[in-house]
């Protein structure tokens, strides 16, 4: 009898490993490879927020320095046009060459009151046609003290540029063209760079309800999205914010901030996902990880040996 105890403890005690790896450790594995899970989410969401955060703030700051480029080229106008050479000769005006191409790489202009081309510095615009094509941009010179901006004008050639402004002391009308490339290139190249992100700038459509798009960097597929989705109306209300959709399989945030004085709006997209993928994916593998290295420490071949001997 005595003989029959001892053995029935010594194979309990043989099973002891076995049951506690079935009560304690796989129950613990199990709750934390579900906690991984279950928490993905909250972190999915919390990656969400913070990207759509970091974005709204590089859209701001983007969209204060080209206000601060189209105040400058406002400026330079607001200066040459009260100049007293500014009569009928360009070549009189205070601006060098350099200046000249830096600040407005489409040229100058001057016009007589009533629009009529007086002398200009090149030929990229057709600048005969600003009268007939553009009359709500010449009345407002002559009605204005503060630089004007034209609605954005198209070449032969379709390059597209701005213009901005103002009527002189002689009363004359100078006006600066400049093209949006020049004028934002540098800056979203640093906003861009080479990833997936996309930039645009539009401006109020005066012909058609919508928009007009004046710049574009990074992948075109945000275009697709122009007419669909919410975040390409609001910048041109003054309004700036982040919106989310669905597109191409992935989940996308749109950042958008408005440019004045023009009334343009700046809008930035990319794919969060892309860039809170190497943040989610070693959180959960790590939970993943820890939950598996303890069933195979306590499943390891030494322990099994032991567990049989």
């Amino acid at each position: 009898m005595r003989q029959f105890k001892l053995i029935h403890f010594y194979d309990w005690w043989r099973g002891f490993p076995l049951q506690l790896f079935l009560i304690t450790i796989l129950p613990l594995t199990l709750l934390v490879i579900l906690v991984a899970f279950g928490s993905q989410n909250l972190h999915h969401e919390a990656m969400r927020s913070l990207i759509g955060d970091r974005d709204l703030r590089a859209v701001r700051a983007a969209a204060g320095s080209i206000e601060l480029e189209i105040m400058h080229r406002s400026t330079t106008i607001q200066l040459l046009a009260r100049s007293s050479s500014a009569n009928e000769n360009l070549e009189q005006l205070l601006i060098t060459p350099e200046e000249l191409a830096a600040n407005f790489d489409g040229g100058l202009a001057l016009f007589d009151i009533n629009g009529n081309i007086l002398s200009n510095s090149t030929n990229l615009i057709n600048w005969s046609e600003i009268k007939s094509k553009q009359p709500a941009f010449i009345s407002s010179m002559t009605h204005s003290n503060s630089p004007v901006f034209s609605a954005p004008w198209s070449t032969q050639d379709n390059e597209l540029f701005i213009m901005v402004g103002s009527k002189t002391a002689q009363s004359t009308l100078i006006v600066g063209a400049f093209s949006p490339a020049q004028l934002v290139g540098h800056i979203l190249s640093n906003s861009v760079g080479t990833g997936q992100t996309s930039a645009i700038i539009i401006a109020p459509d005066n012909n058609a309800d919508g928009f007009q798009v004046l710049y574009l960097a990074g992948p075109d597929h945000i275009l697709t999205t122009v007419n669909t989705q919410s975040g390409f109306t609001e910048p041109l209300n003054g309004d700036s914010g982040i919106n989310y959709y669905h597109a191409h399989g992935e989940e996308r945030v749109l950042a958008f901030s408005p440019i004045n004085p023009p009334g343009w709006g700046l809008i930035t997209e990319e794919a969060w996902e892309d860039i809170s993928t190497p943040y989610l994916n070693p959180t959960q593998s790590a939970f993943i990880f820890a939950g598996s290295h303890r069933i195979m420490v306590w499943r390891s071949p030494d322990r099994s040996a032991a567990a049989n001997a």
